[in-house]
């Protein structure tokens, strides 16, 4: 079963609810010294003590000494400056020219969350896919056996064939017919296998994955026991639309618990279908906070699914309608009513394989923070329950038993099986009282 993934959104169903660092300065000044020199006072020359003159000689007068020539000092030269060396400039090395960066796009605001659509794989092989079905008249294969359809009969002979067979058999629903179908398999496993109508389904232009009808078959209904080479035939029943075209059989493996494990046969020649990619939408991101759920008649959609509440009741209407439905529904419990929500959904998956969609995929939550799961209860008709290939939608009743006091409320969408980490799960949607 493709599953439907994670993620919160809301339906709204329809009722309106909505050190400081210290400057250089401040430091210790650094404090200069004043040098003072002192110049010591020259030593006084000697004073000549008197002595007893010698007797005076014809003194003759002494020779003027010469002056002793000063000498001249040598004229010193002003030391030149060493030259100094101016330093080579070092050549600051130029930056490598850098390509001015291009100018970024500014993104063009996109539609909310619309990822591309992606197609489904083109082109099964024979007998794999609604796309290439066993040609009409031929034999199938699945698993351990091959398989056949021998005649059908539509329409008012078919519904008089069923009331015939029991009178207690419903007619079908307006804008339905019934049709059924003689399958004939034959085995060829080891031991012992088991085929039944409940291993055949049918499809066509709706889209839709059609169980077996609810009915008592003519004679003799498709069940049959056998071992290596046996042959077993019977009818099965379906309800399809009027007039629904590119019918095909759907035969399951009976031995696998695969559910997509299945083998395509065309009912007439021109069967074999595929849907216009095109024209089914894709995700968006509409209801997935609780905050904002959708409003009434607003899609919400998955990956997989697309979801729209129709209509909601409540109170007194809503419980005269399921005991309209059976008349063993219960009435609510003391303090609580039942409130009744019309719901529905398409199959926007991009693979094209069917999918289930029910009730139970749905929970109910308001003012009072409770999440109200599907009650066992039985639902108007239609229920929503439906298999389905992409392209196929469908509409239905889900019965909820909500605390009066409980107001907003809003439907949460979260499947049942979701083992998907990606956008497949929930979505809500909020309704208010009218």
């Amino acid at each position: 079963m493709k599953k439907l993934a994670a993620v919160l959104v809301m339906i709204a169903f329809g009722l309106v609810v909505a050190t400081a660092c210290q400057s250089g300065d401040g430091g210790s000044a650094e404090t200069t010294a004043d040098v003072t020199t002192e110049t010591q006072p020259a030593p006084a020359a000697a004073q000549p003590t008197a002595t007893e003159a010698p007797p005076v000689e014809e003194a003759q007068a002494p020779a003027a000494p010469e002056p002793a020539a000063t000498p001249e000092p040598e004229p010193t030269s002003t030391p030149e400056p060493a030259p100094t060396s101016t330093p080579e400039l070092t050549a600051t090395p130029e930056p490598e020219p850098t390509a001015p960066p291009e100018p970024t796009a500014t993104p063009e605001p996109t539609a909310t969350l619309e990822p591309t659509a992606v197609p489904a794989t083109e082109g099964s092989d024979e007998g794999q896919g609604r796309d290439n079905p066993f040609p009409a008249g031929s034999t199938g294969t699945i698993g351990d056996y091959d398989f056949a359809v021998i005649e059908t009969i539509r329409g008012d002979e078919a519904w008089a064939l069923l009331n015939e067979a029991n009178s207690f058999n419903s007619p079908p629903a307006e804008g339905n017919e019934y049709l059924l179908v003689m399958v004939e398999a034959t085995y060829n496993g080891e031991g012992e296998g088991r085929i039944s109508k409940f291993d055949v389904k049918l499809t066509g232009s709706s889209s839709f994955y059609r169980r077996t009808a609810s009915v008592v078959e003519p004679d003799p209904e498709f069940d049959a026991r056998l071992i290596s080479g046996g042959t077993g035939s019977g009818w099965v029943t379906f309800e399809v639309e009027i007039g629904e075209t590119n019918l095909i059989e759907v035969l399951a493996d009976p031995a696998s618990f695969d559910a997509q494990k299945v083998a395509y046969l065309a009912l007439s020649d021109d069967a074999g279908y595929s849907p216009n990619w095109d024209d089914i939408p894709v995700a968006s991101d509409l209801g997935t906070r609780r905050a904002e759920p959708a409003a009434v008649g607003e899609e919400v959609r998955t990956s997989s699914w697309g979801v729209t509440v129709l209509e909601v009741i409540r109170g007194e209407v809503a419980l005269e309608m399921l005991l309209e439905a059976n008349a063993f529904n219960d009435p609510p419990l003391d303090g609580h009513e039942y409130v009744l929500v019309r719901l529905r959904g398409q199959n926007i998956s991009r693979e094209d394989t069917f999918s289930n969609v029910s009730e139970f995929d749905f929970k109910v939550t308001g003012s009072e923070n409770v999440l109200y799961a599907r009650d066992s209860l039985v639902d108007p008709s239609p229920q929503f329950e439906y298999n389905l290939f992409p392209g196929g939608a469908s509409e239905g009743w889900a019965a909820y038993e909500v605390r009066l006091a409980d107001t907003g409320l809003m439907l949460r969408y979260e499947p049942l099986f979701n083992f998907d980490d990606g956008d497949s799960g929930r979505r809500c949607g909020g309704f208010q009282e009218p």
